[in-house]
């Protein structure tokens, strides 16, 4: 049986830890912290007093404050949410005091009562042998690597960031 199929429990107070001090993050590390930053219930706060409203999988924070507790700069903060954004891993929303991030598919990675599937009915209907699973692997991250050139040469990122709408809103241009 595989060890590495299903998932575990994360306690959010690993954010805490000595552990997860070490700074710069790694992207795996700074993807995790999304998640545990993300509400797992819809909520309200106030947020530079101003009620504000989460759905489960979203959180409000600050490019300045990812980069801070990332150990990242702000630059590297953008494209990495950038990057999520263009797997379909999150959603920005943006003004100009804060960012908001929603986990897509924030269920998958956090809800056991989502599962579709009992463990050894998800182990028995995913049985790639592996050199199927690295045939498949192999074309996904050149196409992914493909998407991504293709995607810097069409938009350079933040370029004209004060006369555009940023990438990460709804109606610019390039969204």
């Amino acid at each position: 049986m595989s060890k590495d199929k299903g998932f575990i429990k994360v306690y959010r107070d690993i954010r805490e830890h000595w552990l997860w001090e070490s700074k710069p993050f790694s992207k795996g590390q700074a993807f995790i912290d999304l998640l545990l930053r993300a509400g797992y219930k819809e909520n309200k706060f106030m947020y530079n007093s101003q009620l504000c409203k989460a759905e489960k999988g979203e959180f409000t924070t600050s490019i300045l404050k990812l980069a801070e507790n990332w150990g990242w700069s702000r630059w590297k903060v953008k494209e990495f949410l950038m990057l999520l954004q263009f797997e379909k891993m999150i959603l920005i929303k943006t003004d100009n005091k804060k960012t908001t991030v929603k986990v897509l598919n924030y269920a998958d990675y956090q809800d056991i009562e989502s599962q579709k599937f009992t463990t050894n009915q998800h182990q028995n209907s995913i049985k790639p042998t592996s050199s199927q699973h690295q045939t498949d692997t192999n074309k996904k991250d050149k196409e992914r690597i493909k998407k991504v050139k293709e995607s810097k040469e069409e938009n350079s990122a933040f370029a004209d960031c004060e006369n555009e709408k940023p990438w990460y809103e709804p109606g610019h241009k390039d969204f």
